[in-house]
């Protein structure tokens, strides 16, 4: 008699399916990634996967999802000691892309989709966590300017630090330097942003992002 799962089984063997998935997607790429190889890794028959999710899409945007959860997990629970400043921000980020390398590649991996449905949730969760610190910190009246500007000029800049560490452009030692640079930037010289700065009209190529085009052998 078939074994009835209950919805604890069915969580936890998700949860196994996600991770092992996320390491076949990093290996694989989206192209190379097959539910049978998934179904072979995980120790089930080909078809067992399917029952959980409908086709790799669909597990690769939870594997997404679940990637942006923890990170904004993450830096919640770094930001929630008394004496949490933009340095725990900008550390407890760094450490997340360094530590879960795999999870962070597929959250920013440009040959997939945009986010949709649960992804692009969490994805935003993240954002309103970094463009509300930063408007914390400036009713703190440590930061000057506006707080989603200020939040997504620290997003681009922790990604791009990060993204140059992991693809090894950047040597560890750089990778600290630039972070301790970028926090004394922050600190010294946000509060004296000036009011009303001159902004040119966004040049016709910034108009959408271009569907990314992998260089031959990618």
């Amino acid at each position: 008699m078939p074994r009835i799962l209950t919805p604890g089984d069915i969580a936890e063997f998700r949860s196994r399916l996600c991770d092992v998935a996320a390491r076949l997607f990093a290996e694989l790429g989206h192209e190379g990634f097959n539910m049978r190889e998934l179904a072979k890794r995980l120790g089930v028959s080909a078809m067992t996967p399917y029952r959980y999710f409908e086709d790799k899409n669909a597990i690769l945007t939870e594997v997404r999802s679940r990637a942006f959860a923890r990170l904004a997990d993450w830096l919640e629970d770094a930001l929630a000691g008394e004496d949490a400043d933009m340095t725990t921000l900008i550390h407890a980020y760094a450490q997340f892309a360094v530590q879960e390398q795999i999870q962070y590649r597929l959250m920013f991996d440009l040959a997939q989709p945009p986010s949709q449905g649960a992804a692009a949730v969490q994805e935003q969760r993240l954002r309103a966590i970094l463009v509300g610190y930063a408007g914390t910190l400036g009713a703190r009246g440590l930061l000057g300017g506006d707080p989603e500007e200020l939040g997504l000029m620290l997003w681009t800049g922790l990604h791009g630090v990060a993204g140059l560490y992991l693809a090894g452009k950047i040597s560890s030692g750089d990778f600290h330097k630039v972070l301790s640079a970028g926090i004394r930037l922050i600190r010294d010289d946000a509060r004296a942003a000036p009011a009303g700065f001159p902004l040119h009209a966004a040049p016709s190529w910034l108009s959408a992002p271009a569907a990314f085009q992998p260089l031959a052998g990618e």
